[in-house]
């Protein structure tokens, strides 16, 4: 089924998922706003969706927890996650946004969403959710985690040394600074130096969750 949030554009309507989600996909107009509020902040709650959103005209809040869409162009998912990263302030007006990363703006260890398809991650499944090579994960974490993880460390910065210097690459493979590029140059390498050997401090709470739920807070317009 396809979740809709305010898809008429008028006024402003928020819904929310509590619990890990798996949907067709999803289509926020403008004022539509989908948010993550599971349990202890959202940090082990997911939202899969087998086909690319219809609209991203509105904002999906992923919070600090994480999305994967099975059938979602890397170029059209990083474009939502630039609108929502508003030049870093991750408040946008629409696309894909995190008020987790918003909240933190001056945090010694900068927080971010991040994106990589599972081939970039070299994985079958993310956090006991399955991932094809072509799924394309969306995750809150620190900047310079090429593979998701919620720590920066050698295997990232091995990702950035395999794609230096190349164009057109994914969070995964070292652009952590969302240029026009999509570039892995030296201004990836200076992020991923500052908060090298850090990880998150909920890290630890990133446990493995595959049972799927189906619940859903009603919708509001106004």
């Amino acid at each position: 089924d396809t979740f809709r949030v305010n898809t008429d554009g008028v006024g402003f309507a928020a819904a929310a998922y509590l619990v890990n989600e798996d949907l067709q996909t999803y289509e926020l107009g403008v004022g539509g706003l989908l948010t993550n509020l599971g349990p202890n902040g959202g940090r082990t709650t997911s939202l899969t969706l087998a086909a690319a959103p219809t609209s991203n005209a509105g904002v999906l809040d992923v919070g600090s927890g994480f999305a994967i869409y099975n059938a979602a162009s890397t170029a059209t998912l990083r474009s939502a996650i630039v609108a929502g990263r508003n030049g870093g302030a991750w408040n946008g007006a629409s696309g894909i946004a995190s008020t987790v990363a918003a909240s933190t703006p001056d945090s010694a260890v900068k927080d971010a969403l991040g994106y990589a398809t599972g081939a970039n991650l070299g994985a079958t499944n993310f956090r006991g959710l399955p991932i094809s090579g072509a799924s394309v994960v969306v995750a809150y974490t620190i900047v310079g985690d090429a593979n998701l993880d919620g720590a920066v460390g050698f295997p990232d910065l091995v990702a950035l040394a395999q794609n230096y210097n190349n164009t057109g690459v994914t969070w995964g493979q070292g652009d952590f600074t969302y240029d026009a590029a999509g570039a892995a140059n030296f201004d990836d390498l200076v992020v991923l130096a500052q908060n090298y050997n850090s990880m998150l401090l909920i890290t630890t709470n990133l446990v493995e969750q595959s049972t799927h739920g189906r619940h859903r807070t009603s919708r509001v317009d106004g």
